[in-house]
This record gives structure tokens, sequence and C-alpha cells, in this order.
């Protein structure tokens, strides 16, 4: 069996997914790789930006607090970007194979979109939290900046105005796209288990 009994499916869908199924599979899997070299690209240039500002502070402040914390800085940056980078590698693969193959590849695409999506989650607040520490055991190289900062009122609450709404802007929108991608992978899930209801009965039938 090669073809869907689209009618079959619609009934035990009841209209939930598309009738189009090896077509919805392909333009899931172009939207994913899409979204996936789009982060990747801003995820590169973030983590470049902030590779050179953890160097920076070390090389202007060479305490040996500020060498320990922007140590770990670097370790969590460079372990969170190396896992990303795997679970990209699966988003990226194009799909191959009949039907059911195609599914199968879609669910552990759409399942590595959520390891990867509830990584950076849970990175935020811990990324967050040594950032300000390097900032604060970096004094002698922040606090000129902060000062003509605070010379500057408007420019320094801007500055913070933006962190305080960027902050929660990137939580919420790490929590809506695992939300979105627990609804894919549920359909996904579902397409998979009416298929194998469809290929069992076709073969009963015959």
């Amino acid at each position: 069996m090669t073809d869907l009994d689209l009618d079959r499916l619609g009934q035990l869908w009841r209209a939930e997914l598309p009738a189009g199924t090896v077509e919805d599979l392909q333009r899931s899997a172009a939207r994913i790789r899409r979204r996936a070299r789009i982060a990747m690209i801003v995820d590169y240039t973030l983590a470049t930006a902030c590779v050179l500002t953890i160097i920076y502070l070390i090389a202007s402040t060479p305490k040996l607090e500020v060498m320990a914390v922007g140590g770990v800085a670097l370790f969590m940056l460079v372990t969170g970007q190396m896992r990303q980078r795997r679970l990209r590698q699966l988003e990226l693969k194009g799909l191959t194979g009949g039907t059911a193959s195609m599914i199968d590849q879609s669910i552990v695409r759409a399942e590595a979109t959520l390891k990867r999506t509830k990584s950076s989650l849970l990175l935020v607040i811990p990324a967050t939290a040594v950032g300000v520490l390097l900032g604060f055991v970096s004094g002698d190289t922040i606090d000129p900046l902060f000062d003509r900062l605070r010379g500057d009122p408007i420019s320094f609450i801007l500055l913070v105005s933006l962190w305080l709404v960027v902050l929660p802007m990137m939580i919420m929108h790490l929590l809506l796209s695992m939300r979105r991608n627990h609804r894919e992978l549920k359909r996904l899930k579902a397409l998979r288990e009416a298929y194998r209801q469809e290929e069992g009965a076709s073969a009963s039938d015959d």
C-alpha cells in the first residue's frame, strides 16, 4: 500500500488533520528547516557577540573572580551551542522514503525542535544570572560605562527598559514555541496512528 484512504482517515481524524498527507509533511519540514536556519544565524551572531564581550571583560579586568565567572559563562555558552547544533542537524534533514517513513522522520524532527526549545528556556535564567554576576565582578570595566549612562538619564532608562522587555518577551516566545511544538508533535503522532490503522485495515481487506 502506497496511498492513504483519505475518506477513512478523515473519519479517524475528524477533520483535524489535512488531507494531503505527504504534501503536508513536506511543507511542515520546509517550515521547520526555515525556522532552524534563521534561529541558527541568530544564535551564532549572539554567541559570537557574547564570546567577544566575555573575552574583553576578562582581558580588561584580569582578576581571579572575573576569569572564574567568565570561564563558567564560556562553558555554558559552548556546551549550549553544541547541544543546539546537534538538535538542529535533525531539524535540517530532508524527508525521504515512503509516507510511513516521512511521518516517523517528522516526529523525530518535531521532538528535536521541542528539546531545543526546552533547552533554550532552561538556560535563560542561569545565563542571565551568570551575565549579571560577570558584570558585577567586572566592576572596574563596567562601572565607567554605567557612570556615563547615568549621566544620560534617557539612555539609561532605555537600556533598563529594553532588558525588562526583552527577557520576558524571550521567555514568552519560547513558551509559545513549546506549545506550538507540542501541538505539532501530537498531530504527527495522531497521523502515524491513523496511518497504521489504515494500513492494518487495508491489509485485512486484502
